[in-house]
């Protein structure tokens, strides 16, 4: 057996064992998830609401509580995004933005992932592990930097004589 072969059957028996005891803990604590995901824009104001709902739905059932969350927004999106779908390949320069942070047995995020997945009205999303802290980032105030004064230096005037000045001529010329 070689060194390589002999390291990855090593690295899969400490995965395997991770595993199992992740299976473990899975099974009795949950976990905090965040869920963030771009609606597509056609969908009208009157049906945001049902698509959003849909969405919080899928985490209710696969044994999610909520605890907190961000109504979708309309956003510009950085980079147009090229979806695929049975109408055709569709292209998106705009989407409802949004996210909600849950928590949940770490066992279900697969099927959450899922399901979201079948969404068609879901154009990308993710689900992270996170914190239940701080749901928000706390702005900070811009600072402002005052403009730097240009402060020019004024020579000194002095009266040189005609001999001073010549003198001194004389003394930076090298001949």
């Amino acid at each position: 057996m070689r060194k390589s072969e002999n390291k990855l059957t090593e690295m899969d028996e400490i995965l395997e064992t991770s595993q199992e005891k992740d299976e473990n803990l899975d099974e009795k604590e949950g976990r905090v998830y965040e869920l963030g995901f771009l609606l597509d824009p056609a969908i009208s104001e009157d049906k945001l609401d049902e698509e959003f709902s849909l969405i919080k739905k899928v985490i209710e059932n696969n044994k999610g509580s909520f605890i907190s969350e961000e109504w979708p927004k309309t956003k510009k999106l950085e980079y147009t995004i090229f979806k695929a779908s049975h109408e055709g390949k569709r292209v998106f320069d705009t989407a409802y933005f949004s996210w909600v942070k849950f928590e949940t047995v770490p066992l279900l995020v697969d099927k959450i992932y899922e399901e979201i997945k079948k969404n068609e009205k879901v154009i990308r999303f993710i689900i992270i592990k996170t914190v239940k802290g701080d749901t928000l980032a706390v702005a900070r105030k811009p600072v402002i930097r005052e403009k730097r004064k240009v402060v020019e230096k004024k020579e000194q005037e002095t009266e040189i004589s005609k001999e001073e000045l010549d003198k001194t001529i004389d003394e930076l010329v090298i001949e």
